[in-house]
């Protein structure tokens, strides 16, 4: 990969979280209930938490997530049809989680993700994965 980075302000990026639809709606379901607990928690009536906060990272679309079957779908295509996905751009960069992905995806597919993700990501974006 390129070692090189993009000069980026923190507000121009967004985190992508890739995984298994089964386990997107899990995820997705946690950040509800997540969200709602913020929105019930007293301790973040203070405005310097706000932008901090799960609930305005998933309403201003900092945080998304995108179910993908690794060994059918096409990631390439998926991520770059994404709302949140800029592809070739040096004014947004991309985080990419694939927590827990890899071990239960044959090796072929872990391949070909990885191949596809470093093909179409902004030079100085970050690709988590466990």
């Amino acid at each position: 990969g390129d070692d090189s980075t993009t000069s980026s302000s923190a507000s121009s990026f967004h985190v992508i979280e890739v995984d298994q639809p089964e386990v997107q709606e899990k995820k997705m379901g946690n950040m509800k209930w997540l969200m709602t607990k913020e929105t019930n928690d007293a301790t973040n009536s203070d405005s310097n938490n706000k932008h901090h906060s799960i609930s305005h990272l998933v309403e201003s679309k900092k945080v998304s997530f995108l179910p993908v079957n690794f060994v059918t779908d096409n990631l390439q295509e998926k991520l770059t049809s994404h709302e949140q996905f800029s592809q070739n751009t040096t004014t947004t960069l991309s985080i990419i989680t694939m927590e827990g992905v890899t071990q239960y995806i044959p090796k072929e597919s872990t391949a070909d993700t990885l191949k596809k993700i470093h093909n179409i990501v902004t030079v100085g974006s970050t690709l988590l994965i466990t």
